[in-house]
């Protein structure tokens, strides 16, 4: 999915998309898979000898395709033995 798919209603500032999002609101779609891709090399950046000190923490906003980004890097984390807590954080001051 693409922001191209976004129609926006000027009159009612509705936005509106041609695929479903899991959240049910046009404006929170999925990643695409370029997205996807990028999220797994940001994964396996921070598990990195590259990336030091380690993350402890992880939050991210609310929206779908935050979550979606970070998901693979806090599992990946996690399976390397850092502690992260058991979730990741969200907060709905990032957006």
């Amino acid at each position: 999915q693409h922001r191209m798919h976004w129609t926006l209603d000027h009159k009612t500032g509705t936005y509106s998309s041609v695929f479903p999002t899991p959240t049910g609101n046009a404006a929170d779609p999925t990643l695409t898979s370029h997205g996807v891709r990028q999220s797994r090399e940001l994964a396996a950046h921070l598990i990195s000898d590259a990336v030091t000190p380690k993350p402890w923490r992880v939050y991210s906003s609310p929206f779908y395709r935050c979550l979606q980004t970070i998901q693979p890097s806090f599992e990946a984390l996690r399976e390397k033995g850092i502690d992260v807590g058991e979730q990741v954080r969200i907060e709905n001051g990032l957006g």
